[in-house]
């Protein structure tokens, strides 16, 4: 499952050269990936549930935990919320930065 990988993945990366911050953000946004797309081996997810979690991101509000509209909702729950009050979305940038945490995996 890749949820087990994912973590044993974020173990070996402390013992390495992860400082917690980096840790933090790799298990927060592998946790959205597996929210939105689900839990599966890690041999059944294809390039098409990137493409989903993407999209997802690209209609996601920057800074959207913060945002009362959208406060503790799942992440989305919050883009398709965000998309639908047409509220500015995250940067592109960001949202490939948040993709490399993924793809990092």
């Amino acid at each position: 499952m890749l949820s087990i990988a994912v973590e044993e993945w974020i173990q070996e990366k402390i013992r390495g050269s992860w400082v917690p911050k980096t840790e933090n953000e790799h298990r927060v946004w592998m946790g959205h990936f597996i929210d939105v797309i689900g839990g599966c081996p890690i041999d059944a997810y294809s390039k098409t549930d990137a493409r989903v979690y993407k999209g997802m991101l690209l209609n996601l509000s920057a800074n959207w935990n913060k945002k009362s509209e959208l406060k503790g909702m799942f992440i989305n729950k919050a883009a398709d919320k965000a998309a639908s009050l047409g509220m500015s979305p995250m940067s592109d940038k960001n949202a490939n930065k948040l993709m490399g945490f993924v793809g990092s995996f």
